[in-house]
Formats: C-alpha cells, structure tokens, sequence
C-alpha cells in the first residue's frame, strides 16, 4: 500500500497548510509506528496510539486470525486512518473516530470492528466516496 507523501494533494491541488501539517503529521505517525531499520510495523507503537496494551490489541486482532493475516490488518488499519486523516487533518480527531464512531453504512460497527472483519479496504472506499462520514 502507498500512503500520501508531503508533495501530494488530492485531485493536484496546491496544499493549503492544514493539510500540508496534516500529511505532515500522518508521516510522523508512520515513523513513530515503524521500525527504523525495517519499516515494520511495530504492534508496541501502533496499540500505544489506540491507548491499548500490545497484548489486547493483539488479541482482538489474534481472535479473528483465521480470517485476517496480521500484515493485511495492518495495511487496512492504515489504509483508512490515512484516508480519513487526509480529511480531518488531526491524527487524534482521526484515531477518536477509528475507536468509537459507530457506522450505520456498516451496521453500526465502528471502523476499528470493520477492520478487524477484513473491510478496511471497502471502508477506506467509502470514505473516500464520501459514503461515510468523516468529522
């Protein structure tokens, strides 16, 4: 999966400064997620922004391993969190909607749920389609 990058806007338009603090931020996120050396996703980092431990995190993930393999649950996680921070331009505001904004469009689950069911990438879609609200 390809995340934005600094030079990039949607549809080519020139970056306004929130949005250019906003691609901004998300880069630092990834950063502060991935392992220096490897760029792997590291669970510690990703579950201490959704203000889990790395063991819950990992199991709610590790309950739906039969149908979900960790790198794509990654993907996906970050698939949308970067869709929906391209639009609210605050990691916070982006993680605060991830955990608790229930869905009706997906039966009122909330986005970290659809993920955790292998619809990251239809959420992410959506989202994008503005099928989905977004704060």
């Amino acid at each position: 999966m390809i995340y934005r990058t600094l030079g990039g806007a949607r549809d080519d338009a020139p970056m306004d400064d929130q949005r250019r603090r906003g691609s901004v931020e998300f880069a630092e996120f990834l950063a502060d997620i991935s392992h220096p050396g490897t760029g792997e996703i590291l669970v510690s980092q990703l579950s201490s922004w959704f203000n889990q431990t790395e063991h819950d995190f990992f199991e709610k993930w590790h309950a739906r391993q039969d149908k979900l393999p960790w790198t794509i649950f990654v993907d996906q996680v970050l698939a949308v969190l970067d869709v929906v921070q391209d639009e609210t331009c605050d990691m916070g505001v982006t993680i605060d909607w991830f955990l608790n904004k229930h869905l009706p469009t997906f039966g009122m689950q909330t986005p970290y749920e659809v993920v955790l069911e292998g619809r990251g990438r239809s959420l992410a879609l959506a989202v994008i389609a503005r099928a989905v609200p977004v704060p």
